[in-house]
């Protein structure tokens, strides 16, 4: 691991001078944050020293270090392969980290819970250990916040691909969470975002062989995968989404979905 930012440890007086900066972000701001940790984020919690802990993690360097320079938290990068990659020698992938913790995590779970879907029931558990439950949750998220929300989760856990029969661009979010797609697809009807095929099942839970080159097996949860496609579906979709996203690779992506469509 090797430390590309680091800031000083937190006490009372920097993390109030931080809160302070930091009032005037606003539900846009804390629903993008509630986007990313529900698809690359994690939350756990310490019953030792009875603190939270908030980990933003991936392979894209962009948002974990603006998570990094906005709560001001230490950056690291990681080159360290795992057993199946080494087993078929896969190319090692940077993997990019940054973690809160105590006082400064606790506050940061309270100001995105409202903006929490995926893992709202685990921010639930996390916070009551703190005697604090809170009645605003994601339900209550207006049309901005909620497209704000989806355009960072869909950065994380959505892909822009073409179909392989047809030549077509696809649309698509996978998940472990059948819920949170189901609600995803409504919600999106509703706004008149973009329309969203049924979610349907792609992979089975159970154990399953890492690859063909290698003996190694995992374990996996059921996943589901809904998609979206025909041009005009598609264009108003990229149209509200493309001018808020960050990850220059998939908003690649998309032109070339445009460009496309374009020269039909």
């Amino acid at each position: 691991m090797t430390i590309l930012v680091k800031y000083e440890k937190q006490s009372k007086e920097t993390n109030k001078i931080l809160f302070e900066k930091l009032n005037n972000l606003g539900n846009l701001e804390w629903a993008r944050w509630g986007g990313w940790f529900d698809s690359d984020g994690s939350f756990s919690y310490d019953k030792k020293y009875h603190k939270i802990s908030c980990i933003l993690a991936l392979s894209d360097k962009s948002p974990v270090e603006l998570f990094s320079k906005t709560f001001e938290a230490t950056l690291t990068v990681n080159y360290k392969q795992n057993n199946y990659e080494k087993s078929v020698n896969k190319e090692v992938k940077a993997r990019y980290r940054s973690l809160i913790n105590g006082e400064k995590a606790l506050w940061f779970c309270q100001k995105i819970h409202p903006f929490v879907i995926n893992k709202n029931n685990k921010l639930n558990e996390l916070l009551k250990k703190f005697n604090i439950n809170l009645s605003n949750n994601y339900n209550n998220m207006n049309s901005s916040e909620f497209l704000s929300w989806l355009v960072s989760f869909v950065e994380g856990d959505g892909s822009f691909t073409m179909a392989k029969k047809r030549n077509y661009p696809i649309a698509q979010i996978t998940s472990n969470n059948n819920h949170l797609l189901n609600y995803i697809r409504q919600r999106c009807l509703n706004e008149n975002i973009v329309s969203f095929n049924k979610v349907y099942l792609k992979q089975k839970e159970g154990l399953f062989k890492l690859s063909s080159k290698s003996n190694l097996t995992a374990f996996r949860k059921n996943g589901y995968i809904m998609q979206a496609m025909k041009k005009e579906n598609l264009l108003n979709f990229y149209d509200k989404i493309l001018p808020f996203m960050s990850l220059d690779r998939k908003k690649d992506k998309i032109l070339k979905h445009i460009e496309i469509f374009n020269n039909k």
